[in-house]
């Protein structure tokens, strides 16, 4: 119950500090986060978890991305977060089209460049 009541309020807090950057924050289950953005906001929001003293996400477990044909954008992207500190994960959702480019996450994790080329291998997202 406390566990729940912690990662709440972290909810709330971020939900302030965000504001309209993010579209949906909740409580997953255990001691997750998710959280929804527009691509324009994913750098500055993992910027944001990554510096912040209270949040220090320093590890990305991992990206996903997969393909949804005939949506209005077609490709989804998950970024999975570790905060060790905290004993906590985040989850970051976006939604992104072909032709959109997005912000290199390298110069804050420098092992996410591995994944972001097979992103690129595999669906043609730029990254720069």
């Amino acid at each position: 119950m406390l566990n729940w009541f912690i990662l709440n309020s972290f909810r709330i807090f971020l939900n302030k500090v965000l504001g309209v950057g993010s579209k949906n924050i909740r409580v997953v289950s255990g001691t997750e986060i998710e959280v929804s953005v527009v691509s324009q906001n994913l750098y500055p929001l993992i910027f944001f978890l990554n510096k912040h003293s209270l949040c220090s996400f320093k590890s990305v477990m991992e990206i996903v991305c997969y393909d949804t044909i005939g949506k209005s954008y077609r490709f989804f992207l998950v970024y999975n977060l570790l905060s060790v500190r905290n004993n906590m994960r985040f989850r970051v959702l976006t939604k992104v089209n072909e032709s959109d480019k997005l912000l290199s996450l390298v110069s804050l994790y420098r092992s996410v460049g591995w994944s972001e080329r097979e992103v690129f291998d595999f669906f043609g997202l730029f990254f720069f």
